[in-house]
């Protein structure tokens, strides 16, 4: 391995593969704990919560196509195409678990999903986003956000945006009661729409124009999207928007080049790490200084077997660097 080892005093996530979600040490490089699942059951999604983790699982009918079960439908590392023949769900559920991936508990939510026989619904669950307390499951649905309050038994739509034709395509929550979103203009596909609404459907929000956004990502009161490289270009305008909850004031950083793909902001919103690719066998690391963008950090990784950042974690308010060499998932401090 031509990658210098480092040492990041410990860190550990949970990831997914077809036989369910394992917790991860991404320094020793090997699997602490599985959480497998049933040979007809899918992963929708899983994260972390403040008091362990979560994952949403679908249960389907059993069939002879090997292949209609046992898939990864979504993760943080991959997007597959759902292998889901509505007629053949059979539940929908939320399981939690602790810091050590025990399970602690466990709800069904698929009679919300169910209503009205809408397929459409089910489908869009695969982009479900869960509150920080583990109480409010939330996915997009076009021009709405629909949302199901499980310690309650309750649902709800928030679609205060509607009045300007917004298509919302990714969320998060950043706190109980807030959900960051990014959307589009239906009367165009050129600009991109940054901002927030609260569960009382109050809502806040910016369009950035001639701007190809990507997902939504926070960091406590911090909100940011991403930029989409141009298709056959390799290149991007090398920008980075922000916005602040409560505020909702736009701020733009300038980045170089493709760093605008991949990076994130620290929770004050004081740094930013960024990743740019040099080649297939390469990347570097930068932290910046968000107040004028002076570099604080930088860092080249590079291995024969070949290196892909994935995503910028935190950790003790330090940013960490999650990426695959070869095919085995490592992380790295950004310090």
């Amino acid at each position: 391995m031509d990658m210098d080892a480092v040492s990041t005093g410990g860190y550990t996530g949970i990831e997914s593969n077809n036989s369910g979600i394992y917790l991860y040490d991404y320094i020793n490089e090997k699997v602490i704990r599985k959480a497998e699942m049933g040979k007809t059951e899918l992963v929708f999604s899983y994260g972390k919560i403040n008091n362990g983790y979560y994952c949403i699982y679908v249960k389907q009918e059993e069939t002879e196509d090997k292949e209609d079960g046992n898939q990864s439908v979504s993760s943080d590392l991959i997007e597959v195409s759902p292998s889901i023949d509505p007629l053949k769900v059979k539940d929908m559920y939320i399981v939690y678990y602790d810091d050590n991936l025990k399970k602690t508990g466990e709800v069904s939510f698929y009679d919300f999903i169910k209503k009205n026989d809408d397929s459409e619904r089910l489908f869009s669950a695969i982009d479900c986003v869960v509150s920080p307390d583990g109480r409010l499951i939330a996915f997009p649905l076009s021009q709405e956000i629909y949302y199901i309050d499980i310690e309650n038994s309750s649902d709800g739509m928030l679609d205060s945006f509607n009045d300007e034709d917004i298509s919302v395509s990714y969320i998060t929550f950043t706190d109980n009661e807030h959900i960051a979103f990014k959307g589009d203009l239906l009367d165009n596909d050129t600009d991109t729409v940054l901002g927030f609404v609260d569960m009382n459907d109050e809502c806040r929000y910016q369009t950035i124009r001639n701007y190809q956004g990507d997902g939504i990502y926070h960091k406590g009161n911090m909100i940011w999207i991403t930029e989409w490289e141009k298709p056959g270009t390799n290149s991007t305008n090398g920008k980075m928007y922000a916005m602040k909850i409560p505020d909702g004031k736009l701020i733009c950083y300038e980045l170089d080049g493709l760093e605008s793909t991949l990076a994130a902001l620290g929770e004050d919103g004081l740094q930013m790490a960024a990743v740019k690719y040099i080649d297939e066998n390469s990347f570097r690391i930068r932290v910046y200084d968000t107040s004028n963008m002076k570099v604080l950090y930088e860092r080249k990784l590079k291995s024969r077997a070949g290196v892909k950042a994935i995503r910028i974690d935190q950790k003790d308010g330090k940013f960490i660097i999650v990426y695959c060499e070869g095919k085995d998932f490592k992380a790295v401090y950004a310090s």
